[in-house]
């Protein structure tokens, strides 16, 4: 077994993975990045405050965590997001969801992909269908 140093671990924690999505109707592509540690924790205090989803952050969040420009700030606010075409934002927050392993189905396909022992299969304290991308 080869042992990580701690400045390896540092590294590869700024060399988060990016998907291009390809949208045609806009001319060009749009970058997602994946979130962080913290990014994902503080989206998801801010989709679930309470122990209830906030669709709003769910969505638009999770969109506008991703969407960042060359320098690794966020382009666009939630409210923003919120002001995109309904095709684009279920595009981007798709596929958002699945970079970030967001839903059953994401996490399942993660965990075959991982050496890492599986998340517990027990009872989850999030709301909605854990199948869908977007709580319902």
């Amino acid at each position: 077994m080869n042992r990580l140093t701690r400045d390896q671990l540092l590294t590869a924690a700024k060399n988060l993975t990016t998907i291009a999505v390809p949208c045609e109707e806009l001319g060009g592509d749009v970058v997602l990045t994946r979130l962080t540690a913290n990014g994902k924790i503080d989206w998801a205090t801010d989709a679930y405050p309470g122990g209830t989803v906030d669709m709003k952050q769910y969505t638009f969040g999770l969109v506008s965590r991703s969407v960042l420009d060359e320098t690794g700030a966020r382009m666009f606010t939630p409210e923003e997001v919120g002001e995109f075409s309904d095709d684009l934002v279920v595009k981007l927050h798709a596929a958002a969801c699945e970079l970030n392993a967001i839903g059953a189905k994401a996490v399942a396909e993660t965990e075959g992909k991982s050496d890492a022992a599986p998340a517990s299969s027990g009872d989850s304290s999030s709301p909605g269908d854990l199948d869908s991308p977007i709580p319902t």
